[in-house]
């Protein structure tokens, strides 16, 4: 009989620490996740499918935690979403093996870097949001760049429209819920600005262009940039410019992470390239956590997933990381960082 170990507490996180072994039907487990989560099922044979998917992902956590011992896995929202399903919200257009990461031996510039730093303790980010199923993860990171920007320049919070970047922005061809790159997110802001959520609200679906061009109220940005592989520069420049853009390969375990350092293996990184899952986050720190350094993320999956919308990746040889390209011209203006600068 196939033993799946279970550690139920609060929002039944999962760790190898403390192993609990669970009922094999984990009706009661799915019973509890549709009141937690308020899922509602057209009839009784999609509950029955999704019964089915949770318990495969169910064997997929208990898989994670053994694997993952840095970090704790649980019941997420995903906990019913199928690969499929997980796959679309993988928003980022990267061509596969642009360039070979950096050797880990390649010399890194030293600086005076705090033990950690995180922008949210100076009331410098904003609040965490929720893509949905849409693949518009790159218009998140943009925007979560942004918004910090504005606070950091003296302005006052401002929640700007992801919508109508998905919608409106097509300069490097790309395609709203079927993803895009964030570089090209901040080129049309840039040149056209961006409204606010208030004008213009997440709707999660594509639809036409209503940007309204010619009011006033719109916000644009000046100059943005790309910065090297180099970790302790980006780290430094995050303490001067402000939260940064990050792409990373998305292993499926990610799905289902609640705390701790997720160190997910170079063959795990390589699986999920292949597979196409790049996915756009926001670095807002950095730190250290039992001896495994981490750039602290504000993701854009909601506060219900992982630490309250946020999560800590191992940081020191660009884990999982995708380089930054120019889709039309994939020999220039590469990065594996991104900031606004002016």
């Amino acid at each position: 009989m196939f033993l799946v170990y279970l550690f139920l507490f609060g929002l039944m996180s999962i760790s190898t620490q403390s192993p609990l072994k669970v009922d094999s039907n984990y009706q009661h487990e799915f019973e509890s996740f549709i009141q937690k989560f308020e899922r509602v099922y057209k009839d009784d044979a999609e509950k029955q499918l999704r019964f089915k998917v949770f318990v495969e992902n169910l064997v997929e956590i208990a898989e994670n935690a053994k694997s993952h011992p840095s970090a704790e896995f649980g019941i997420t929202k995903f906990a019913d979403w199928t690969k499929e399903e997980k796959a679309k919200v993988m928003g980022i257009h990267a061509p596969k093996k642009l360039a070979p990461k950096p050797a880990q031996h390649v010399l890194q510039q030293k600086y005076n870097l705090p033990e950690s730093f995180d922008w949210r303790q100076r009331n410098m980010v904003t609040p965490v949001k929720d893509q949905g199923s849409c693949g518009s993860c790159w218009t998140f990171q943009a925007v979560a760049v942004l918004e910090s920007h504005i606070l950091l320049s003296g302005g006052k919070q401002t929640i700007l429209s992801e919508q109508e970047i998905v919608d409106c922005d097509h300069i490097w061809g790309v395609s709203g819920c079927e993803g895009g790159t964030s570089n090209s997110a901040l080129t049309y802001v840039q040149r056209l600005g961006l409204d606010t959520e208030k004008q213009y609200p997440y709707k999660g679906i594509d639809q036409t262009c209503h940007a309204r061009y010619n009011t006033s109220g719109r916000t644009f940005i000046k100059e943005w940039t790309l910065l090297n592989q180099d970790e302790n520069n980006a780290a430094y420049q995050l303490t001067q410019l402000g939260p940064l853009g990050y792409n990373i390969w998305v292993p499926g375990s990610l799905f289902s992470y609640k705390s701790g350092v997720y160190y997910p293996s170079e063959a795990e990184c390589l699986r999920a390239e292949e597979a196409g899952a790049g996915h756009a986050i926001t670095i807002v720190g950095f730190g250290t956590e039992n001896g495994i350094p981490y750039w602290l993320i504000k993701n854009s999956w909601g506060t219900g997933w992982g630490d309250q919308g946020y999560f800590k990746i191992h940081r020191g040889n660009l884990t999982c990381s995708i380089n930054y390209v120019n889709p039309n011209v994939p020999d220039m203006n590469s990065g594996y960082f991104l900031a606004i600068t002016y």
